[in-house]
């Protein structure tokens, strides 16, 4: 068999074999609705080039504001996508802010968080900014941020 052949049967295999992964069920891409009183403004003052930072490099991961990309809708990619925006929520939920009081991390800590992860280089995660290079945050937004988390955390101690 040539080489050129050969080539021809692997993609034509690939291209099955993709097209069959898209009838397996994906999961769902649908946002749950936002509730204003859970919402994390309800519940922290933030200022707005903080909040336009955090909703540019954050939310699309870390609230029920995501913004799904085209990719997401294709098998196997859509399964990654939603499981790790799954986890995320799970993590750290800017819409589900007040939920749950008693939750582990606290407001305060969550707040810390933030500025940790950021400035440890964690979030955004290097994957997601190959995608979506606009979630970049700069070191003086960091600084800005960080600045921002020290204050709130301040005012939400006991």
């Amino acid at each position: 068999m040539s080489r050129g052949r050969a080539l021809r049967g692997l993609a034509a295999a690939v291209l099955i074999l993709f097209g069959a992964v898209q009838l397996i069920r994906r999961p769902s891409l649908d946002n749950p609705p936002v509730v204003p009183a859970t919402l994390f403004q309800t519940h922290v003052q933030v200022p707005a080039d903080v909040d336009s930072t955090l909703r540019r490099a954050c939310y699309d991961c870390h609230s029920y504001e995501t913004r799904w990309p085209w990719y997401a809708r294709m098998a196997p990619v859509s399964w990654l996508v939603a499981r790790d925006v799954t986890g995320a929520r799970s993590d750290l939920n800017f819409s589900e802010w007040g939920t749950d009081p008693e939750r582990e991390p606290t407001p305060a800590q969550r707040l810390g968080g933030i500025c940790s992860d950021l400035r440890k280089g964690i979030m955004p995660p290097r994957s997601y900014l190959l995608m979506h290079r606009s979630a970049r945050v700069s070191p003086a937004q960091i600084e800005r941020i960080c600045q921002w988390t020290t204050t709130a955390r301040q005012q939400l101690q006991p």
